[in-house]
């Protein structure tokens, strides 16, 4: 347990972060190839990261398992978690991934105190609030995708977000 603002939150990533694949490969070292009797070097390209913020942790573990096979995965609870995962890892998150409705802070709080110190990394809202959705579509800074969704829409909208 972290102590942030006088509470007590679970730990930055949670129990449900993916592990990288030999750690070595997906942090962009070299890695030696044998072919024949000639040596090569390949260089692996790092696998983005994506920070997932969802205070439901069933769906949480759903969107891990459906991303960590192509990206690394970070899980924040809630959006006070997410605020301090972004600021220590601030470099490494390509994506965010956030639902609106969380203890403590919310999703469009979170948004803002992003967008604060960040107007380039994309980020897809995932809501069951169709309300909250509403007041949202209009921003070109963000995608938003109203639960329940289907898991290859999801996926062509991370790519979009990869591609702009």
């Amino acid at each position: 347990m972290k102590e942030i603002a006088g509470k007590k939150v679970t730990p930055l990533v949670g129990n449900i972060h993916s592990s990288r694949r030999g750690g070595k490969a997906s942090q962009g070292r070299k890695r030696h190839l044998r072919k024949g009797t000639e040596e090569h070097f390949q260089v692996a390209r790092p696998r983005k990261t994506v920070l997932v913020v969802e205070d439901d942790r069933d769906f949480a573990k759903l969107l891990w398992e459906v991303l960590r096979h192509k990206y690394h995965v970070i899980v924040a609870f809630d959006g006070l978690e997410a605020i301090e995962a972004y600021l220590e890892e601030r470099r490494r998150i390509d994506l965010i991934i956030t639902g609106l409705g969380m203890p403590v802070i919310c999703g469009d709080q979170l948004i803002d105190r992003v967008r604060n110190v960040d107007l380039e990394v994309p980020i897809i809202v995932l809501s069951g609030f169709y309300e909250g959705l509403e007041r949202l579509k209009n921003r070109d800074d963000l995608v938003t995708m109203q639960k329940p969704f289907i898991v290859r829409d999801l996926e062509d909208a991370i790519q979009n977000c990869f591609r702009k």
